[in-house]
């Protein structure tokens, strides 16, 4: 972990690069065709964060299980966790390799 990333964003790198289920979906987010030459795009961030949501609140067509935990106290914390990620940094990771 770098002295000026949070440990969220620690987390997040983290879990995508070592966790088979979020990895593959995020190997097709940074994949992807886009317009920047950069390849971190805003577009990515935005993708990146959307799939961490899903699987931290679950997807809108599922039974709604992951909704229901993600509620009250759980639900704030949550929430925080994904605010307080750099998803530029976490698209980046993926890039630099």
């Amino acid at each position: 972990m770098a002295d000026t990333e949070t440990r969220e964003t620690w987390q997040a790198r983290l879990w995508a690069a070592n966790d088979e289920g979020i990895y593959r979906p995020a190997m097709r987010i940074i994949t992807a065709e886009d317009d920047d030459h950069d390849g971190v795009t805003y577009r990515r961030q935005l993708a990146m964060r959307e799939l961490f949501a899903g699987i931290v609140y679950g997807d809108p067509d599922d039974s709604g299980a992951n909704q229901d935990r993600a509620q009250g106290l759980l639900g704030d914390i949550l929430g925080l966790w994904l605010d307080r990620v750099d998803w530029y940094a976490v698209v980046a990771s993926f890039t630099d390799e």
